[in-house]
């Protein structure tokens, strides 16, 4: 053995992890490292002669020497796990329980059969993971909360303003108008965040083919709806143009159309939206008559929380779009409109192109 431990010194002192070399059948400890000494909070004399058993929970023995026996049977183990699916873990000198990933690797040296085992403390990957599992139901709660109970109150509200229209005098009218835009803004707020909310929920979420100019046709005709003076043009296109995309690209297309009608100072805000196509990707541009991006702004306005253009929004619908479109494997920009305004630009990869 003298002649392993020199072999393998400048592993053991090196690693950044706790090794073990255990006999492969006595399953005893033949030798640790220091930083084996020190996480379980044994001496290296105490370490050397006691079975790996010892180092785990008692009441789940036979799970670890089944563990044992696999990692004998196949050569080498690599898991978190026991076989039951529970987490692997050490008890240390103190009695505290270490969440650990074990690598093992049974060696033979100087004809002597060992096993070589590396246990890594995930004690804070596993916080980690905790910690964001309990911010998603959090995050699943406000979602809720925000796309329903507050949405429906605010769309109410809408209502009953709407209703007021012909009961109220002229002089009250500014003002009533005032609480109708401050409620439509709230109502388009709560569904970014929402689609926001669910981004953050899922994003692995799997791309699939979808199709973009019903989605556009919706947008236009909600746009139309919320902004009667508003002048929206949809250019003709193929009907089935599909991109790898999900559901929530809809929610890009709002959030650039409500972008258009609001950074405007005319009475008839105009948008053109153009749908082409080339061999690889679909390209739609929305371009609008309002003030249009300063160039110092074009790749900030797109960031978190940027209002930019004296907004009064919250921010986050370029920040949504943005995100979105890139975790669809496309790119979105913003140009200048001709003579006046902004084009905003998003490519998306075709389906038909993988």
């Amino acid at each position: 053995m003298a002649g392993a431990r020199e072999q393998y010194k400048t592993l053991f002192d090196l690693a950044p992890d706790p090794i073990f070399v255990a006999n492969q059948s006595s399953a005893t400890i033949q030798d640790a490292n220091d930083l084996a000494v020190e996480t379980l909070g044994y001496s290296k004399d105490q370490l050397v002669g006691m079975e790996l058993l010892e180092l785990h929970p008692s009441q789940q023995a036979e799970l670890y020497r089944r563990l044992f026996e696999q990692t004998l049977s196949e050569g080498t183990l690599r898991t978190r796990t026991l076989p039951d699916g529970s987490q692997l873990q050490f008890v240390t000198a103190e009695g505290d329980r270490i969440p650990i990933e074990l690598h093992a690797r049974t060696v033979a040296i100087d004809g002597e059969q060992l096993t070589f085992g590396i246990a890594r403390d995930i004690s804070e990957q596993i916080a980690v993971r905790e910690r964001v599992e309990s911010q998603r139901d959090l995050l699943d709660v406000l979602n809720q909360v925000v796309r329903h109970d507050l949405r429906n109150d605010l769309q109410i509200v809408e209502t009953y303003t709407e209703l007021l229209d012909d009961e109220i005098d002229e002089d009250a009218t500014e003002y009533l108008e005032t609480i109708q835009q401050c409620t439509r803004n709230a109502v388009e707020f709560t569904q970014t965040a929402g689609d926001l909310a669910e981004v953050i929920q899922n994003p692995e979420i799997e791309r699939r083919p979808t199709t973009v100019r019903p989605m556009l046709i919706r947008q236009c005709e909600e746009l139309e709806q919320m902004h009667q003076n508003a002048v929206i043009s949809l250019a003709d296109s193929p009907a089935e143009v599909t991109v790898l995309a999900t559901e929530l690209l809809e929610s890009v297309f709002r959030n650039l159309l409500q972008n258009a009608v609001q950074h405007t100072d005319s009475d008839r805000p105009s948008v053109d939206i153009l749908l082409e196509t080339d061999e690889v990707n679909a390209t739609i541009r929305i371009a609008d008559n309002g003030r249009g991006v300063p160039d110092g702004q074009k790749t900030e306005i797109f960031g978190k929380g940027e209002k930019g253009l004296e907004s009064d929004g919250s921010g986050l619908g370029l920040y949504l779009a943005k995100t979105l479109v890139n975790s669809y494997g496309g790119n979105i920009w913003v140009e200048d409109n001709d003579p006046t305004g902004s084009v905003f630009v998003v490519e998306l990869p075709l389906a038909d192109r993988e």
